[in-house]
């Protein structure tokens, strides 16, 4: 199979609107790895699977996690995104990315550059924004302006 970005970019946005960022999502967790959450989500039609794991450290806001895409087992794609971010903005920033993923727009694999519903808002900024190769931060803060969180991320190609 050849391995290409029409292929990859299709099965991202099916597997992360089934991870994550759905709000009534229930993750499996790994036992050796604390405060982990993992989902995997097969695009069968694409010949992809998505994985995302994520840790959050207990009693902290703190967070970070990595997405793969794989074929026949091979990682072929990955981003890692780390941070912290308030509780209170966790359902906020599920909308967001949803708000991305279902729209199909690629922005650093993390949400869309702004995003809004008069409480919140998300800014995202990217330095590259290229599929293969990307990185940027992402933001949300509350309606005074006050930061309740933010990612740093990055991601690639591995092939």
């Amino acid at each position: 199979m050849l391995i290409n970005q029409d292929v990859l970019l299709p099965a991202f946005f099916k597997g992360m609107l089934r991870g994550y960022a759905r709000s009534e999502l229930t993750p499996s967790k790994i036992e050796l790895l604390d405060g982990s959450k993992v989902t995997s989500s097969p695009i069968t039609e694409l010949g992809v699977t998505v994985t995302d794991l994520w840790q959050t450290t207990p009693h902290s806001d703190t967070s970070w996690g990595t997405t793969t895409l794989s074929c026949s087992g091979r990682i072929v794609w990955m981003m890692q995104y780390w941070g912290e971010y308030r509780l209170e903005a966790i359902p906020f920033l599920r909308k967001a990315l949803r708000s991305a993923y279902s729209e199909q727009k690629f922005v650093g694999g993390r949400g869309r550059s702004y995003f809004t519903d008069g409480e919140y808002t998300y800014l995202n900024i990217t330095e590259s924004n290229d599929f293969d190769n990307f990185n940027g931060c992402e933001r949300v803060l509350n309606k005074n302006g006050k930061l309740l969180g933010w990612h740093k991320y990055h991601g690639m190609k591995t092939y």
